[in-house]
């Protein structure tokens, strides 16, 4: 009896898909918006991958059942590319929707912006009638056991960002089609245009705590209208509790937790408020994303190969790296005798060279005429976001103004970029929680502070000029117990004196190469061993 009633419920299905088209449920889009609008292809800055599932009207047999998997990530400056992968069931239907994405960026000043994103794939619809038991005379097709159809898929979406404030828009089945099935019936199938709007602002930095509230509409064919409005708390971007109500539908209660910066895992459950609740629990929503980003640095400091570039972080920790000028806790500060400071829009570590020309033409004239002045170019970021990302985007900060300032004749040995990450009390013009301000690279030239960058004096008279340094120290007396470990193992010590700081060194060679291919039997004995030129 249950199957018979399943089979004339999918015949009613078939007759009247002209009229109706399901939309699939999601409970989960507050973290998952890829879902809904194929303009946040690649918003996270990383390679994302969404895994999940949705089981409406618990208890109910034949209720909806969707399974998902979508993923996106950048490509190229403001360019992203994304799948979606769908299969919705509901009885005896079952929809299978599969799409590609591609996503573009718009950038109109300091966290202001406009993705559009289209996508592209297709439908299909399948009606499985196996194990039913009666006859339909009106439409013989129907008595095999699956009838389907395909279709083109189409959808386009806008997200407009404005500091805290989110707007955004999309259009599944922007191009409505149609197909037939297979095989032939009285009925066809039409894809419906639909409409989903949303739109948020954040109160709060999502490093610390932050509360979101949202609307959200859905349209749908034949005069359908969907209302959602959601609040959610977020704690230092760990905890997520959120909750929401559904126009004439039920309650949303959602829960999200970052297990690390690359693993989190989200539910919602959806509490029906109408006669559902009679004959289900309600529904449930499972999420696990996956987001692969470049390998994180450790904190408290780590250091990236980038020749020139300095790492600051606040907690005073020593780390080596090969030709690269390490310090262990803040620049020193000297009275500053030129400054420039070059802002950002959100996300972007591009700047606009015609806008900054003037400005940094006077930095390079001033550099060109006075060879042994240096500068540090420090690279900033709001504290939006995560610590990593703002890290590695304050680092390309940097590095972009490096570079455009090596190209237009500044030498190298005038340059250090440092990486400053999230901004705190380093110099005199930051401006802790204004995030506008905050997204910058400050060019700084400081009196006579690196002007004899490689000054130094030796220990002993060696006169080879590259050295396998083991260890860098401040203090002699830490120096020292570091050599004396090395000397009980039979191993001849050089210090090398640069500045304050006291390097010491395992091995003396007449050329960079020679120290190079020595450097892998060395690190048996120093792990972090590393050369260093004196000059």
């Amino acid at each position: 009896m249950k199957n018979n009633i399943l089979l004339i419920l999918g015949a009613v299905l078939i007759s009247n898909w002209g009229a109706t088209q399901q939309l699939a449920e999601t409970n989960l889009y507050e973290f998952n918006k890829f879902k809904i609008n194929p303009a946040y292809a690649g918003e996270s800055g990383c390679a994302k991958i969404n895994i999940g599932h949705l089981g409406q009207w618990s208890g109910y047999h034949g209720a909806p059942q969707v399974s998902y998997v979508n993923g996106s990530m950048e490509i190229g400056k403001n360019m992203s590319l994304g799948g979606k992968v769908m299969l919705d069931r509901l009885g005896t239907l079952t929809q299978v929707n599969a799409q590609g994405i591609y996503a573009y960026k718009l950038n109109f000043g300091n966290a202001h912006n406009l993705r559009l994103g289209i996508g592209a794939g297709i439908n299909q619809h399948a009606f499985d009638l196996s194990g039913s038991t009666i006859q339909v005379e009106v439409d013989p097709s129907l008595n095999t056991e699956r009838i389907k159809g395909v279709s083109f898929y189409s959808e386009f979406g806008f997200v407009y960002t404005l500091k805290n404030f989110q707007l955004s828009f999309s259009i599944p089945n922007i191009m409505e089609t149609s197909s037939s099935l297979s095989p032939t019936t009285s009925g066809g199938l039409t894809n419906r245009r639909h409409m989903i709007g949303y739109m948020g602002y954040r109160f709060g930095k999502l490093n610390k705590v932050s509360i979101t509230p949202s609307v959200l509409y859905k349209n749908g064919s034949a005069g359908q209208h969907q209302f959602e409005g959601n609040l959610l708390l977020n704690v230092k971007n760990r905890l997520q509790l959120g909750v929401g109500y559904r126009h004439e539908a039920g309650i949303l209660g959602r829960f999200g937790f970052n297990v690390n910066d690359q693993i989190q895992v989200a539910y919602a459950y959806e509490f029906a408020m109408t006669d559902l609740a009679k004959v289900s629990s309600g529904s449930h929503e499972i999420l696990i994303a996956l987001r692969m980003c470049n390998k994180v640095p450790k904190t408290p400091i780590d250091i990236v190969p980038t020749i020139d570039t300095v790492y600051v972080n606040a907690e005073p920790v020593i780390e080596t790296l090969t030709d690269t000028l390490v310090i262990e806790k803040l620049v020193k500060e000297e009275m500053v005798e030129l400054e420039h400071t070059i802002y950002y829009a959100q996300s972007q570590s591009s700047f606009d060279e015609k806008k900054e020309k003037e400005a940094l033409s006077k930095v390079v004239d001033y550099l060109k005429e006075n060879p042994t002045k240096s500068i540090y170019i420090k690279g900033y970021a709001s504290e939006e976001g995560s610590d990593y990302l703002n890290f590695k985007l304050s680092g390309n900060r940097a590095k972009n103004v490096y570079r455009y300032l090596l190209s237009q004749g500044v030498s190298r040995s005038q340059m250090i970029s440092i990486v400053q990450g999230e901004v705190s009390e380093h110099h005199g013009s930051d401006v802790k929680n204004n995030d506008s301000e905050n997204r910058r690279v400050t060019i700084i030239l400081k009196a006579g502070e690196i002007e004899e960058q490689t000054e130094q004096t030796q220990t002993s008279n060696d006169a080879l000029p590259f050295h396998a340094i083991a260890g860098s120290f401040l203090a002699e007396k830490n120096a020292n117990t570091f050599a004396n470990k090395l000397k009980a193992k039979g191993h001849t010590i050089t210090y090398i004196r640069v500045k304050n700081r006291i390097l010491v060194s395992l091995m003396s060679f007449s050329t960079r190469a020679e120290a190079q291919a020595e450097l892998k039997n060395l690190k048996q004995v120093a792990p972090d061993i590393w050369v260093y030129e004196q000059k």
